[in-house]
């Protein structure tokens, strides 16, 4: 979405984003978007009776994300709606055609409220050489590139291409080096994982001191005890290690999971747990709470470290070799799916998957919204990957079961070891 845009949000046909009819507690122009920029906009109340209300506040204006709970009226008004759509992973499949559009039947699936956007808007391929061959499906609003509109067109990397005023994004991403935390505002960078699922994973940089530990020094930390054997023992020596991550405040609050991986109290979760921004807490098992810091993030592999202080019975996981993991292993994991603090499940290494260049562990360890950032065991009681997410076919039609993934515990050394 372009930054300095406003939109309109209401029943009246002429509003850029279209409410159902039945949404009777929302006036024909409600409320008004503008677009900030880095994942952040300004929403009004355009007089109405009814009113604007962000995480059960009436108010007149206020600066939202994504996380935040907006209701006009008593609509609940879905903030994915302004999210840019991300085609960028499926288009590799040998550069065959895919269709992007509103239908379940589209190998991109927009959201359904979205009514600037077609049931079959487009259709796009890449192109040996690079570029993208995008053709417009007679759809009602149009297609776009840098502005104008085209029926098809060749595009290279760096052109901005819109279904109507949708922004999509039809690259892969370069892979970005991790870097240190700066000071600067959260930024987002949308990617899809295979043609089955959409997941936007934003990146964020923040002000933080930096670490004074290495992949050694992690390792280091290791418990001198015997190896654990089974989930039970892994469960009674490492829950205490993984917190609830808790980012921003009231009902618009983002909740993940993480885990200490030194005594200085460095711990690791994903970095789209933490893309929104606002405050971050953790809790540990007992309830305790602590602030913690960002200290680096890996917007490619999804990873951030973060920095609080041990409390209670929390102590360093060890770190074991994603590398040396074989299929069939059983494994096991700790988080906190929908807020269901330190649950483990268990299951099985499935595969091992390259995609987008990324090299994940597929695995048949349930895990649900809230696990983002837990931590993988092998029966040695050694973290061996961070999970990271579901692949979920429902929208497109298709039943899609226990297909979890997680990243490499080598891809966190890697963090670690370039986090000073």
């Amino acid at each position: 979405m372009a930054r300095g845009r406003t939109l309109t949000v209401g029943r009246d046909p002429q509003c850029d984003i279209v409410l159902p009819p039945d949404a009777t507690s929302v006036s024909r122009v409600h409320a008004r978007v503008h677009v900030l920029g880095g994942g952040r906009f300004r929403i009004e109340d355009a007089g109405t009776a009814n009113g604007l209300h962000v995480d059960g506040r009436r108010v007149p204006s206020a600066e939202i994300g994504y996380h935040e709970r907006v209701t006009l009226g008593s609509f609940v008004f879905d903030l994915e709606t302004l999210r840019p759509y991300d085609a960028s992973s499926s288009a590799g499949a040998g550069g065959r055609w895919l269709v992007i559009g509103r239908d379940p039947s589209c190998d991109i699936v927009v959201a359904s409220q979205v009514t600037g956007v077609s049931r079959r808007h487009a259709e796009f391929r890449l192109l040996p050489d690079g570029r993208a061959e995008v053709r417009d499906l007679q759809s009602g609003s149009g297609l776009f590139v840098d502005g104008r509109r085209v029926s098809t067109a060749v595009v290279d990397r760096g052109r901005r291409v819109t279904l109507g005023s949708h922004p999509v994004t039809l690259f892969p991403q370069e892979r970005p080096a991790p870097h240190r935390p700066r000071v600067a505002g959260a930024s987002r960078a949308p990617w899809l994982i295979a043609a089955a699922v959409l997941a936007s994973f934003a990146g964020l940089v923040w002000r933080a001191s930096a670490p004074e530990v290495t992949a050694s020094t992690a390792a280091s930390a290791r418990s001198t005890s015997a190896p654990a054997g089974t989930p039970a023992e892994i469960f009674e020596r490492y829950a205490a290690s993984v917190v609830v991550v808790e980012v921003g405040a009231g009902m618009g609050a983002a909740l993940g999971s993480g885990f200490f991986v030194d005594s200085s109290g460095l711990l690791v979760t994903n970095q789209h747990v933490i893309a929104d921004g606002g405050r971050v807490i953790v809790r540990m098992l007992g309830g305790a709470e602590v602030r913690a810091e960002v200290v680096a993030t890996d917007s490619f592999h999804d990873l951030a470290v973060l920095r609080a202080q041990l409390s209670g019975r929390a102590t360093p996981v060890r770190l074991g070799d994603s590398d040396a993991i074989q299929i069939g292993e059983q494994v096991v994991a700790i988080g906190n799916p929908i807020g269901l603090e330190h649950t483990i499940t268990d299951g099985v290494v499935s595969a091992r998957r390259d995609i987008q260049g990324r090299e994940l562990i597929q695995m048949s360890v349930p895990i649900s919204q809230g696990n983002s950032g837990g931590p993988v065991f092998n029966m040695s009681g050694e973290v061996i990957g961070v999970a990271v997410g579901t692949i979920d076919g429902t929208a497109f039609g298709v039943s899609v079961q226990n297909v979890n993934l997680a990243v490499p515990v080598s891809d966190v050394r890697a963090l670690l070891a370039q986090s000073r």
